[in-house]
C-alpha cells in the first residue's frame, strides 16, 4: 500500500490536480478536499492527472467518475487504472491522447475469460 497524495497547481490558466499513491476508500476524504480546493479556484473542472497512481479501487473510480461528470478531464492513466476502467466499461472517459500507456508495461490478465464473465460493464 502506497500513501495517497493529492496536490493542486495552476498550469496555463487552468487548475491541475495531481494524484499519487493508492486512491482507495481510505483516501477519499483527502481526494475530495483537494478536488474542492481545485474547483474553488477554477472556472472549469480541473484536469486530474492520474499518472502517479499505483492503485485505484472502485470507491476511487466512483469518485473520479463523479469528477468527470462535473467537467474534469482524467489524464495520464497508468495501465492498472486503465484496466479498471476497461473492466467496468468506462475506458472511453479517460483522455486517450494523454494516457501514459507507453510508459507502463501491459497488464496480463491471468484469467481473461473469468474477468469478462464476472466483471461485465454495468
Amino acid at each position: 500500500m502506497t500513501a495517497f497524495n493529492a496536490s493542486v497547481r495552476r498550469t496555463d490558466g487552468s487548475m491541475r490536480l495531481d494524484l499519487a499513491g493508492d486512491l482507495d476508500l481510505f483516501a477519499l476524504a483527502m481526494f475530495h478536499d483537494a478536488y474542492r480546493s481545485a474547483v474553488a479556484t477554477s472556472r472549469t473542472g480541473p484536469v486530474i492527472d492520474l499518472s502517479a497512481l499505483g492503485f485505484c479501487d472502485l470507491a476511487g473510480q466512483r469518485a473520479l467518475l463523479r469528477c468527470r461528470a462535473g467537467g474534469s478531464m482524467l489524464v495520464g492513466a497508468p495501465a492498472i487504472v486503465q484496466r479498471l476502467f476497461e473492466l467496468t466499461g468506462h475506458s472511453e472517459l479517460l483522455s486517450v491522447d494523454l494516457r501514459s500507456e507507453a510508459l507502463q508495461p501491459p497488464i496480463h490478465d491471468p484469467c481473461p475469460v473469468l474477468a469478462s464473465a464476472v466483471l461485465q460493464p454495468v
